[in-house]
């Protein structure tokens, strides 16, 4: 059966796991000459715990606090926007009147920023939150980005947007996808599965196809993205992004078997094991089954966990542009979660 458009006057959305090539797919659809992809403040992913905690938000003062709030993380966002959101235009055009309401009018304005058609949204985290999404929008355009787990727990080692043991990113992992094979079982082809692998060494089909689904024309500017404003600027703020604007790299793949040990690729191998199958991959060692966990096994984990995040930490403060930019994002959340858990 042939793959299903999107609608055009839809927005898009990239979902998955972090570390899969995200960036790379958000710098190349924005520069397209009809889709913007900002930088990503992840509101639903932030906000979703805490979305009850502001009370009823088909009452405009509930739903102003929230919207607010969703500036404020906007204005400190690690990767800053081009431009301030109007808390009353949120208020009023937020539709539905929640959360999800509040996102759409968020990106809408974005868009009119832009003077582009059309939105997208880079945030794999609405891998979660797909059914809102269809809700609003029946024909949205939803791109499943796909890359093998042990690259990306190789990929989440040096990053301080992910968790750095490999036992953590590929439970994470799998659980995504595990929720991404789902989805395609339940919506069939409006989903469209993308393959980091296939997109890096065969580009332009790869995207041709992307843009069939989408139904937009391919532009080969989208191969030309590497020279773009928007992608210099993600490319100069945070190591965890330092190749945004290096082009595509055609070689950046089974890069686990030289920054993951034997025993942690059989690891990530065990605990990805079903999904791995499902989506293609090759084991490196199939008969290993998933890490028996023991006390002394999770205290180990948790060691070198906190040992590598605090490397990646220190490098952050020495090189990164937002490395103070992160961490009050982190505070001001904290805040926020705070405040939920106290009594109105």
């Amino acid at each position: 059966m042939p793959e299903r458009r999107a609608s055009v006057d839809d927005p898009l959305f990239i979902i998955g796991t972090e570390r899969s090539g995200s960036n790379l797919l958000r710098v190349i659809l924005d520069a397209h000459s009809r889709i913007v992809v900002p930088h990503p403040p992840h509101v639903m992913n932030y906000f979703g715990a805490l979305e009850a905690s502001y009370g009823d938000l088909s009452l405009e003062e509930c739903r102003r606090r929230l919207a607010c709030d969703i500036v404020r993380l906007v204005r400190i966002h690690i990767h800053p926007w081009e431009f301030v959101p109007d808390v009353d235009r949120l208020v009023a055009e937020a539709d539905p009147p929640d959360l999800f309401g509040l996102f759409v009018a968020l990106y809408q304005q974005a868009l009119e920023h832009s003077t582009k058609a059309r939105w997208g949204c880079k945030s794999t985290f609405m891998i979660h939150h797909v059914d809102r999404i269809l809700a609003r929008f029946p024909n949205a355009g939803l791109i499943w980005l796909v890359r093998d787990p042990r690259d990306v727990a190789a990929s989440s080692r040096d990053s301080v947007f992910s968790p750095c043991h490999p036992h953590h990113s590929a439970a994470l992992w799998a659980h995504q996808q595990a929720q991404g094979l789902a989805l395609e079982q339940r919506i069939g082809d409006r989903l469209h599965r993308m393959h980091y692998e296939d997109l890096i060494a065969d580009p332009e089909p790869v995207l041709r196809r992307l843009c069939d689904y989408l139904g937009e024309d391919f532009e080969p500017a989208m191969l030309d993205f590497s020279g773009r404003r928007r992608a210099k600027a993600t490319a100069s703020l945070s190591a965890s992004w330092k190749n945004a604007d290096k082009g595509i790299l055609r070689n950046n793949t089974k890069r686990y078997r030289t920054k993951l040990t034997a025993g942690e690729v059989a690891a990530v191998e065990g605990i990805a094991a079903e999904p791995m199958a499902a989506l293609g991959y090759e084991r490196d060692h199939p008969q290993v089954g998933p890490p028996v966990d023991s006390p002394l096994k999770t205290l180990g984990v948790w060691a070198n966990e906190v040992k590598w995040r605090s490397q990646v930490e220190l490098r952050s403060l020495r090189e990164d542009q937002n490395h103070w930019r992160r961490w009050g994002r982190r505070a001001y959340l904290s805040g926020l979660w705070v405040r939920s858990r106290l009594p109105r």
